[in-house]
């Protein structure tokens, strides 16, 4: 893929509401969140969206991201939230495999669509 068909944080946030929308994952009642801040704004959530009583956070990461920061977003989006779900570009998925709990989604960004890599689980809550 060359540097003009990279896709950028935006894009890829595009494509997940796409797919939501598609899969009736969300509708005109879900809440969406660009760039929520959570944890005494100690992490910002690229994307969050409140439906029918479920809060779930999306990490991107893009071809342009690194993953240094991977563990510790996601030890606290657990915290807050009912589900967390990465969605990030091929390079980084073999890697993610090994790296993201078995109750964290997984989702790979295969322009111009993404493939669920693993559904990932509710967290309980009380």
């Amino acid at each position: 893929m060359s540097r003009s068909e990279r896709l950028l944080e935006s894009d890829i946030k595009a494509l997940i509401l796409n797919r939501l929308k598609a899969k009736r994952a969300i509708n005109s009642k879900t809440l969406l969140m660009n760039e929520l801040t959570i944890g005494n704004f100690a992490r910002r959530v690229d994307l969050a969206i409140l439906h029918e009583g479920k809060l779930i956070a999306f990490e991107i990461k893009s071809e342009a991201d690194s993953l240094t920061r991977l563990n510790g977003q996601l030890s606290t989006y657990q915290k807050y939230f009912d589900k967390v779900i990465v969605v990030a570009d091929t390079k980084f998925i073999k890697k993610l495999k090994v790296l993201v709990p078995d109750n964290i989604g997984l989702w790979e960004v295969k322009k111009p669509t993404i493939k669920v890599i693993k559904r990932g689980k509710l967290n309980k809550k009380n």
